[in-house]
């Protein structure tokens, strides 16, 4: 049959373990590329990291960055440093939650507002930023209550009762509060040079589970400004910075994780591969002498005397003899040897039936004489038949 080529010849050519290496990494990519796929077409499950456009879960922020596309704003989601990304003063920045503002980033944040950008603060965490931008020392505290607008400003127009949050400002200074509970504001306002500050102390109204709820949409479109504004969410605030082999994306640790399996499956092939040699032929079962010399060998580990060996073909063979010559079965060695005597049988044969076995010849001998009972048994020549050599007093061959 003719080699084969192409893909085919080239699989041949491939041993056990390379093959199984190649559609262990080929599944793992396949299903990677069909999850994928599937999560384009049906979505994927509710989650996400908190306030962040673009988590679905139920503290996240998707519903309010689609609902500022639907409504005209072009919405941008910025996951990198905020020095990647030039701000220009025509834009609104939303920062929620922020964790992580370090001294260079207030000052682009400083710069932004002052050249005439609007900048919209969420959360309690943002009260340093706020400060650092308005020189003042806001704080929060608990509130109770809906929040209802204090002010007519364009930061709460079409806003009459916002509901589900807990947190209100406090120690304000010169900033302008413009909606709140029967005590304490909710949304504050601070001009800074030619731009906007507008701070928001909860970022629960924003969230996916409550912006359906009372007028917190309302408020959603309101603070950031006119639909011309493109409107960016700032992603990066709410994580530190990552290092080490957190750092890396993704898919290169699940690349990386493919090809480790990958080398673990070829080092065990490899491995078994060059394991011990394979016989050359089929180990048979052993010969007969090597039978017999394992048995003798087992015997010799349990059995201590020649006599202990042999008792049993002993015992047995004179029972038969008992039989022949009609003594009991029971009858001493005297009396089995007159009574074998007196039926004519081989003086040697009764003396080895009769003596206790001494050495390895007599043990021999009452083999022998068994071998001889076994024969009688079968129809040949009976030991009550053997005859006497006359010359040597044994038995006859």
């Amino acid at each position: 049959m003719s080699e084969r080529t192409g893909f085919a010849g080239w699989w041949d050519r491939l041993g056990r373990g390379q093959r199984a290496a190649l559609l262990v990494v080929g599944a793992i990519v396949a299903l990677n590329l069909g999850l994928s796929g599937l999560s384009s077409v049906v979505g994927g499950t509710p989650g996400g990291p908190a306030s962040s456009s673009f988590s679905t879960g139920g503290d996240g922020l998707r519903a309010w960055a689609e609902l500022l596309a639907r409504d005209g704003h072009l919405v941008d989601r910025h996951r990198g440093p905020l020095a990647d990304r030039p701000l220009a003063s025509t834009e609104t920045v939303v920062v929620v939650d922020p964790v992580n503002i370090t001294a260079a980033e207030a000052r682009t944040y400083g710069r932004f507002v002052s050249g005439g950008g609007r900048l919209v603060l969420v959360g309690e965490d943002s009260a340093p930023l706020l400060g650092a931008l308005t020189r003042t020392r806001p704080g929060a505290t608990v509130g109770s209550g809906d929040v209802v607008p204090w002010v007519p400003a364009p930061e709460v127009s079409g806003v009459r009762r916002v509901t589900g949050s807990d947190r209100r400002w406090t120690d304000l200074g010169g900033l302008v509060p413009v909606a709140g509970d029967d005590i304490d504001p909710f949304v504050v306002v601070a001009d800074v040079g030619r731009g906007r500050v507008v701070a928001v102390a909860d970022a629960a109204v924003f969230q996916n589970r409550n912006l359906a709820t009372a007028d917190d949409a309302a408020l959603s479109l309101a603070v950031v400004g006119p639909r011309a504004h493109p409107v960016v969410f700032v992603e990066s605030v709410r994580t530190a910075a990552a290092t080490g082999f957190d750092a890396l994306p993704d898919s290169w640790k699940w690349g990386a994780a493919a090809a480790t399996l990958a080398l673990a499956v070829g080092l065990w092939s490899a491995g078994a591969r060059f394991g011990p040699p394979e016989p050359d032929q089929r180990r048979l079962r052993p010969a007969r002498k090597d039978h017999v010399d394992a048995i003798a060998a087992d015997l010799a580990r349990i059995v201590r005397t020649d006599a202990e060996a042999v008792e049993p073909l002993v015992a047995s063979t004179r029972r038969s003899l008992a039989e022949l010559v009609g003594a009991p079965a029971d009858a001493s060695p005297s009396a089995l040897w007159s009574a074998g005597e007196a039926a004519g049988f081989d003086p040697s044969a009764l003396a080895a039936l009769t003596h206790p076995v001494a050495d390895p010849d007599h043990a021999l001998q009452v083999g022998a004489l068994a071998a001889a009972r076994q024969r009688a048994d079968h129809g040949m020549t009976p030991i009550a038949t053997v005859p006497t050599d006359p010359a040597t007093g044994g038995t006859s061959p």
